[in-house]
Order: C-alpha cells, then structure tokens, then sequence
C-alpha cells in the first residue's frame, strides 16, 4: 500500500503545533523537503523552521522549479502551495505520487481536500510555521512505519 492509500494521522484542520513553540531540533534530521511556496516571506519562514528541526530544503518558488528538482532528486517529503499564482500542483503532485513522496498542502482559500489527494492535509494559510514542520515529522514518521 503506498502512502496516498493509508489514514493520514495528521490531523487536516490543525492550526496549533503539538510542539508547542518549537519542534525538536532534529525532528527531520537530514532529510530532504521540498518547499513549493511562492511568497517569499512565508518560504523564509518555512524554510528556517524546517531547517532548524534538521531537515535539508529545497526552496522551488515555482512549479516548473519544482518539477525540475523532482525529475533530478527525490524528497522525503514535500510543502505545496497548492494554488500558485496562474497554475496549480496537479502535475507536482502525480510526480510526487509516483515517487511514492508523502506531501502536505498549504493553502488560503479554505479548501479542506484538494481534487484526487483527499488524504494529503491541508493546513491553511496563515499559519505557525512550527505547525508545518509537526505535518511533515508526521509525513515522515508514517512513511517510515509504512
């Protein structure tokens, strides 16, 4: 069963970490994310907090950069932006999917499922960017565990 196919424990609406102010300093320890995130202020944001929990990121401001790594590196684990400016992350997403990448959507316009990836979570916009790296140690945690 891959990834797509198994109960997501994250849980869809969460707006608070379950670290409380910060996740544990290595809680992605070398792992590589990829980061879709098109505002730069929340990309900075996003990418200092993962990388404070130890993860490695690769920043990809859009699709086609993110489409580009994917085809050259694989991810443990991916933050999509789901709804870029002009274009969306279906492509990103079925790349992802085959690669057997668990991913996690960010979005600002209160979509609680995005199309055929009903069992990605969804955190929506704004948010702590603690509660991001607390998906993606989830993310990783069940991958592993399979």
């Amino acid at each position: 069963m891959d990834w797509a196919q198994r109960p997501v424990s994250v849980d869809k609406h969460m707006q608070e970490s379950t670290f409380g102010d910060c996740p544990p300093r290595r809680a992605c320890a070398g792992e590589l994310i990829l980061l879709v995130e098109s505002e730069p202020l929340i990309a900075i944001d996003l990418e200092a907090c993962l990388k404070s929990a130890g993860a490695d990121v690769f920043h990809a401001p859009t699709l086609s950069e993110a489409l580009a790594f994917t085809r050259k590196r694989s991810a443990a684990a991916a933050v999509i932006e789901y709804y870029l400016p002009g274009q969306d992350a279906e492509a990103l997403c079925s790349q992802l999917e085959r690669c057997s990448t668990p991913f996690v959507f960010l979005s600002k316009d209160g979509a609680d499922q995005i199309s055929r990836w009903a069992r990605a979570p969804v955190i929506h916009k704004p948010v702590h960017p603690d509660v991001v790296v607390d998906a993606v140690v989830r993310l990783l945690r069940n991958a592993r565990d399979g």
